[in-house]
């Protein structure tokens, strides 16, 4: 948790910038291109607004699942699109935690009880399972996305800025940095 919470802050100050929001596409080569494949990643929708967020998240993640709890109230009302795309590299029950969302009838939901039933210790609130082939591909698309936009770690989020340019921020933002980033999302 220390070196996850180090490499944050150091993001926070080396890759918010003097904006302090999020650096454009630093760390990854065409920002753009990794950005338009995100639409083809296997993830979960919340939320059906103008303003889009892609957010990758490992089911054992405090940071996720605290960003994932800030977010709920804001998608509806903040005109907000946020999908949540799913890896499995934290822990050794994070990719069968991530494979079972992935794989269930309906991964939202099994989403939000991954969530509901987190727990510091264990992690997501969802029991493990075998990933079939097709889910096992999906993973490892999404963990290839992760890895295309430079980020070394979750939550990564991922959002137009006005300008039109691909945006990324590793780390869990703290409510005000959200907020900025937010006002930002296009």
């Amino acid at each position: 948790m220390k070196a996850q919470f180090a490499r944050w802050v150091a993001a926070v100050v080396l890759g918010l910038g003097a904006l302090g929001l999020a650096t454009a596409g630093t760390g990854a080569k065409d920002p753009d291109g990794w950005f338009h494949r995100l639409s083809e990643a296997h993830w979960i929708q919340q939320g059906h607004g103008k303003r889009l967020m892609y957010i990758f998240i490992d089911p054992n993640c405090p940071y996720c699942h605290r960003l994932y709890s800030e977010l709920q109230p804001r998608i509806g009302p903040d005109d907000l699109t946020v999908r949540w795309i799913v890896v499995g590299i934290l822990t050794t029950t994070s990719a069968g935690k991530a494979a079972a969302i992935l794989s269930a009838k309906d991964p939202g939901a099994a989403l939000e009880r991954s969530e509901r039933g987190f727990s510091g210790q264990g992690g997501g609130g969802i029991e493990e399972t075998l990933p079939d082939d097709k889910t096992k591909a999906a993973l490892e698309a999404n963990q290839k996305l992760l890895s295309a936009t430079g980020a070394t770690g979750v939550p990564t989020i991922v959002f137009r800025n006005g300008q039109g340019r691909a945006t990324k921020a590793v780390g869990g933002p703290s409510p005000g940095q959200l907020q900025r980033f937010l006002s930002h999302v296009h």
